[in-house]
């Protein structure tokens, strides 16, 4: 998902993700939900961080040069409620 720089910083990339939980969790019958991202990448780190999920982990990413500053990735989680 790419959103235009004009539509960044309010708030929708967070209401999106929250949405999107919503429906895994009340409609598809997801119990847990993993989501990853670059390390360097903050803001959508910070989106998993306000949607409620929890860091888990942090790991070299098997497909990223690993001299590429985007080769270290987070893992976060969410249990359904």
């Amino acid at each position: 998902m790419v959103l235009d720089y004009m539509l960044s910083r309010q708030g929708n990339a967070t209401e999106g993700a929250a949405a999107c939980l919503q429906y895994g969790f009340s409609k598809l019958g997801f119990h847990d939900v993993y989501s990853f991202t670059a390390d360097v990448n903050k803001p959508s780190k910070k989106v998993m961080m306000k949607i409620g999920m929890s860091f888990i982990k942090m790991f070299s990413h098997p497909k990223v040069e690993k001299d590429s500053p985007l080769n270290k990735h987070v893992l976060f989680h969410i249990k359904q409620k």
